[in-house]
């Protein structure tokens, strides 16, 4: 299978997005309707890095939706009755003890400061706010170093005048990693027993670890997406709480 071209790549991620939508709310709908949050009452969500919302209209059903970013993106404006803000989940501009679920897809992985990020999510979510949070995996890692390596040569390689001449070499031979990691510190990161223990850390109580979606990068989808029933898959849904008895660090 042959790199995809820019729209393709748009519409092979946006069907991704839209396939792990549907996924992550029949998961979490038992979720909600054992604390009694859904059923008639339309309860309020938080989503962070939106991007495109392409997962927008599917958490609209279960009630008000505010998305946020830190940009507003083409998608978003294109889509119709979306409550929207720019702003950064480190620095959220809300009350504490607002959202009844917050959701994030596939954003924690670029988050420079995972700590104030998890920080401002507990306190803005309520005491039976329901966290869901999809994270990628070392297995989409491993299967995205082709994408990686085409990106390179697409986009060029970004070096920075502090470099030796061992790190410029290093950059330009090695994969990439993803914001503040390298690509050996994002495979070690992106287990899902590392996930587990980051969240853990920072005062979340896991419910469950639902696979959900085994996929190649949208730059150069090497294998055909499909659903995921084992944890050897390329995206995992975390279904959390607050741990009460647990403050998150600082």
């Amino acid at each position: 299978m042959l790199p995809k071209t820019r729209s393709q790549e748009y519409e092979h991620r946006k069907r991704k997005r839209q396939w792990e939508a549907r996924i992550i709310l029949d998961a979490i709908t038992p979720f909600l309707e054992k604390n009694a949050v859904s059923g008639n009452k339309r309860i309020d969500i938080f989503e962070f890095g939106s991007g495109d919302g392409f997962q927008i209209p599917y958490l609209q059903k279960f009630g008000n939706v505010l998305a946020s970013d830190i940009y507003t993106s083409n998608g978003v404006k294109r889509l119709q009755s979306v409550r929207f803000i720019e702003c950064s989940i480190t620095d959220a501009p809300f009350r504490n003890d607002q959202f009844d679920l917050i959701f994030a897809s596939q954003v924690i992985p670029d988050l420079f400061d995972i700590t104030n990020a998890l920080r401002e999510a507990r306190r803005i979510g309520k005491a039976s706010c329901l966290y869901a949070f999809s994270v990628p995996t070392n297995i989409w890692l491993l299967l995205s170093v082709p994408a990686l390596y085409y990106n390179k040569v697409r986009k060029g390689v970004q070096t920075y005048n502090i470099d030796s001449r061992l790190k410029k070499a290093l950059r330009v031979l090695l994969p990439e990693g993803r914001a503040r990691w390298n690509f050996i510190e994002c495979y070690q990161h992106y287990t899902i027993r590392s996930w587990q223990r980051l969240f853990s850390a920072h005062g979340f109580l896991v419910l469950e670890v639902k696979p959900l979606l085994f996929y190649g990068p949208s730059e150069w989808p090497i294998i055909p997406t499909r659903v995921s029933s084992t944890n050897f898959s390329s995206s995992v849904l975390f279904l959390m709480m607050k741990h009460e008895n647990q403050v998150a660090r600082r």
